[in-house]
């Protein structure tokens, strides 16, 4: 089958539901989704979500649909790509009447990646639903962080990325799940 020097890993960010931590709410009023990858976000400087549940976690799901980081998530992304013209960190406010207000970040890709081993992807039989991802190293070689689909705000992250958040204790309530690469040595 794959020799393991031939498998390089990524890892979808996934957010623990039942990790310590809270759960940011957008108003019932705001647009939904908040954000959507690859489609430009307006009014994002109005909004102020609601910490409910727990405590502030560095890298949360909203209810509403986006991927929220800590300002501290954040500089440490920024320390580790240079480029970040497919990527934006747009402020916006957290409030808790228990844990205080807090600036946090939208974490929103302008576009969606084309990063997928179709011939290894797993998917649902029939259909196109993703069972298991594979990234094409041809694609991502050159990648630190990107997503691979719409309307499910992704995020994988190279091995270098985890190193980082792991050493800087930013992990809190997420998992890392194992993206695949194969590349023939």
């Amino acid at each position: 089958m794959y020799k393991d020097q031939d498998l390089i890993k990524y890892y979808l960010i996934i957010v623990q539901g039942n990790a310590r931590g809270g759960v940011l709410y957008a108003p019932s009023t705001w647009p939904r989704p908040v954000a959507e990858d690859g489609v430009e976000v307006s009014n994002s400087e109005k909004l102020i979500v609601e910490l409910r549940d727990g405590d502030y976690r560095n890298f949360n799901m909203c209810v509403g649909h986006a991927n929220i980081v800590s300002e501290e998530f954040k500089d440490a992304i920024h320390t580790i790509i240079a480029d970040t013209s497919d990527l934006e960190f747009l402020p916006i406010q957290a409030h808790s009447t228990i844990y205080g207000d807090r600036k946090y970040y939208i974490m929103h890709f302008k576009k969606i990646f084309d990063v997928l081993d179709e011939k290894r992807t797993l998917y649902v039989s029939g259909t196109s639903s993703i069972i298991k991802p594979w990234v094409d190293y041809e694609k991502v070689k050159e990648l630190d962080i990107f997503n691979f689909r719409p309307l499910t705000n992704d995020v994988i992250i190279s091995e270098r990325v985890k190193k980082l958040l792991c050493k800087l204790k930013l992990n809190d309530g997420i998992e890392f799940q194992p993206v695949f690469c194969y590349h023939k040595s």
